[in-house]
This record gives C-alpha cells, sequence and structure tokens, in this order.
C-alpha cells in the first residue's frame, strides 16, 4: 500500500459523482409514500444473521465476567456481537500506535466469539483529535493511517488463534462508522472541535450537540473508500478470509412525530422551541453517500421508535415495529446494497413494559422474512444495565439492575432465541 504517494491515493479514492442537494430532497420527498409496512407471520424464524450490540468488554471485565456472559450469549441463539473499536483508543497520537492494547481487544471478543459459535462484527469510530478534519473526517494525509487500523482488525479477526494454537475466523464483517449522521449532547470527556464548519456545529447551538464520529457524506465516504482499499490489499496476501464485508456504518435512520431527526426541523430540548437546521435528513445522506463512494460495500442502519411512548400498549407495540420495519423498507428503496440493521430495538421503560418490548421486537425479527437483502439484525443490546427507574433506554433483553452476578431475562430474551434457534 505504500507504493503510491499520499496525494496520488487521495485523488484515486476521494472521486466524487455528486448529485444536486435539491435532486436529493426531491428524491426523498417522492419515496415517502412508497413505505411498506406489512410483517411476516410470527411463526417464521427470520434468515439473516441475528444477534446483538453490546459493550462486551465492559461487562466481561467490570460487570458480570466472561462466563456468566458467555452463557447468556450462547443462550441466546445469536449469531453476531457487535463490538466498538475506537481509533483513538489505539493511535492516542500521530506516532503511538497501541497495537498491544488492539490485541488484547480482539482477543478479549475473539474467546467470547469461539466459545458462544459466533462471529464479532467490529463498528470502527471515533476519529483522533489529531487526526480529526475541520470537516468531521479524517485529514487527508491520515486516510491511510485509517485504513491500516481497519486491516489490522479485520486480521486480528479473521486469523485469530486460540491458547491451542487453533485457527479461527471470527470475523462477521467491518462496520465504518457509527451514525455518522448523527449529533448528540456531548458526553463526558468530548469535546467540541473548535472548526466553526464541523457539521457538528451546524445546529442552533452549536457547543450543545457533537458526536465524535458526526462527519459529512462526502468524508465518510473517503473512510469506507480507503477501508476497502486495506482490506482488498490484505486480501491479497491472505491476511483475512477472502469474504469479508465492508458495512458503511449505521446511520441513525430515524424519525419522531416531535421532529425530524438531522432534517429541516430540530426541537432544542432546552426550551421546546423549533429551530431551522441545514443538516441532511438520514434519506438525502445515504443517497448523496452512495453517489460519492467508490467501493464494495454494504450498508449498515439503525432504525428507532422514539416516540411518543403513550396509547394502548399492544397498538404501541404494533406501532415500534411498522414504524422500524417502514424505516427498513425506505433504506431498501434507496439502496440497491445489501442492508445491515447493526442497531434496533425497543425499550421496556416507558408503557412499553417487557411483554410489549417481546411483542415489537417479534414482530420486527419476523419482518425480515421478506426483506432478503437484510443480512443482519443486531438487537440493541443484550443487557440492561440502567436501574429500573431510568427515564429511558431499558433496550436489554436481560435486566441486570441491582445484584450483577443475578441476570434476569425478560421475555424478549427468549422469545427471541426460540425464534432465532429455529
Amino acid at each position: 500500500m505504500g507504493d503510491q504517494s499520499e496525494s496520488g491515493r487521495y485523488s484515486i479514492f476521494t472521486r466524487r459523482r455528486m448529485l444536486s442537494g435539491a435532486a436529493a430532497i426531491a428524491f426523498s420527498t417522492a419515496i415517502g409514500s412508497t413505505l411498506k409496512t406489512s410483517t411476516a407471520s410470527p411463526s417464521i424464524p427470520v434468515s439473516c444473521l441475528t444477534g446483538y450490540n453490546d459493550a462486551w468488554k465492559y461487562w466481561v471485565e467490570n460487570g458480570l465476567g466472561h462466563s456468566v456472559v458467555a452463557s447468556h450469549v450462547a443462550a441466546s441463539s445469536s449469531d453476531v456481537l457487535r463490538q466498538n473499536f475506537q481509533w483513538q483508543w489505539h493511535h492516542p497520537c500521530e506516532n503511538a500506535n497501541d497495537f498491544e492494547e488492539l490485541q488484547r481487544l480482539v482477543d478479549l471478543v475473539a474467546n467470547l466469539a469461539v466459545q458462544t459459535d459466533t462471529k464479532i462484527l467490529p463498528c470502527i469510530t471515533t476519529v483522533p483529535v489529531w487526526a480529526r478534519s475541520a470537516s468531521g473526517g479524517i485529514l487527508p494525509q491520515f486516510l491511510d493511517y485509517f485504513g491500516q487500523y481497519v486491516a489490522e482488525i479485520a486480521r486480528r479477526l479473521s486469523r485469530w488463534r486460540d491458547e491451542h494454537g487453533i485457527l479461527h475466523n471470527v470475523l462477521a464483517g467491518i462496520e465504518i462508522g457509527n451514525e455518522p449522521n448523527f449529533f448528540q449532547l456531548p458526553s463526558a470527556g468530548n469535546t467540541v472541535p473548535p472548526a466553526n464548519n464541523h457539521p457538528c456545529n451546524v445546529a442552533p447551538l452549536p457547543n450543545q450537540y457533537f458526536n465524535p464520529w458526526c462527519m459529512s457524506y462526502e468524508d465518510h465516504a473517503d473512510l469506507v473508500t480507503y477501508a476497502y482499499s486495506w482490506i482488498e490489499e490484505y486480501k491479497n496476501y491472505n491476511y483475512v478470509s477472502p469474504d469479508t464485508r465492508i458495512i458503511a456504518g449505521g446511520l441513525f435512520a430515524t424519525w419522531t412525530e416531535d421532529y425530524t431527526i438531522y432534517g429541516k426541523r430540530f426541537r432544542n430540548g432546552l426550551n421546546g422551541s423549533d429551530h431551522q437546521s441545514q443538516r441532511l435528513n438520514w434519506c438525502e445522506y445515504l443517497y448523496l453517500f452512495e453517489s460519492a463512494v467508490c467501493a464494495e460495500y454494504d450498508v449498515g442502519i439503525h432504525p428507532y421508535y422514539l416516540g411518543p411512548y403513550s396509547g394502548n400498549p399492544q397498538s404501541l407495540a404494533n406501532k415500534i415495529a411498522n414504524s422500524i420495519l417502514a424505516i427498513v423498507d425506505q433504506a431498501l428503496y434507496i439502496s440497491s446494497k445489501d442492508i445491515w440493521i447493526t442497531e434496533t430495538g425497543a425499550t421496556s421503560k416507558f408503557p412499553v413494559e417487557q411483554q410489549r418490548q417481546s411483542t415489537a421486537l417479534q414482530m420486527i425479527s419476523n419482518g425480515m422474512n421478506s426483506r432478503p437483502r437484510c443480512k443482519s439484525l443486531l438487537v440493541h443490546s443484550l443487557f440492561s444495565g440502567e436501574g429500573p427507574d431510568s427515564p429511558y433506554h431499558q433496550f436489554g433483553v436481560i435486566g441486570v439492575a441491582g445484584n450483577p452476578l443475578l441476570p434476569f431475562p425478560k421475555p424478549a430474551f427468549s422469545a427471541l432465541a426460540t425464534n432465532w434457534s429455529n
């Protein structure tokens, strides 16, 4: 990969087949009336890869421990476990790779995968501050650093050896990005980049919202293209499995009745007033992204239902499932690529108590049978770490509030496990 100059590689892998913003808006508006919300019979098992997105490193090292986590993963009938790999963890400064720490994380999740007969879907996130451009992506001179990081993760999971020296391929694919089209309230340790034109600073209150992976579709396209080029090079040397897939990553593909996510309207949350934003909605983002990327890839989406959580619980479970399946259908309409649902879920908080959560998730799961281009359904999440009075979330299908050594399955856990094992 080092034979080409940085500038040469950058010119090759960042060509644009640009479409006008007006055309994208017209396109996303036109498809709004075409959505299908039908669901399959609950007796039909899903045929795509199934599993969970969760903080496996946390639960193994700080919460439940390896044996307890492994026993519940095994009982879940999962195929895939999604694990976050933050680039900033393993490349803290330009001249310092911490590949020893990377290998520790690989060993942890690979051991879990081998013991539970699952695969790992690494999700690559968080550009280090030293490599981040003003637009939220990566400075051109550091794009190969990113490509190498992605390829190293793929190599270590695709050619992992256990303590007995036995070779295992525990790689399900590799996802580039986590909700790059979404901004959020800053969390502890996150700081807003100083550049005024950073896409996370387009909101009316620029310092209130920041996602460390938020970036333009052009920047996201560059990362997918560079990841693909490095993975292809590693395939040439048999460093990674020849069927390794790139998933372009995890768009926050959600709307609500209260506000439009990453769209033209934005509800402040501080005083409830509406503001105008110049952000693309997720349909526009995906449409323009596909016009800009120069690589083979699948598409990741994160469909959720965000409210309002009111009304009859059974009707609400139906509404949650049909809304999420409608989002999936919209992604399938926009894109000709295979779709990986790398996060979705239903909370057991609000009027959606545990049985309603189970009903909604089963409907979503069964709905995948009529959508053959959906290649995965990863529920968020296996474990619920929040207390019983948490104002939101409770997405996990196993509760661990109180004594972490006594996790208890919710109805959704056994329902999904039975469905997925058929």
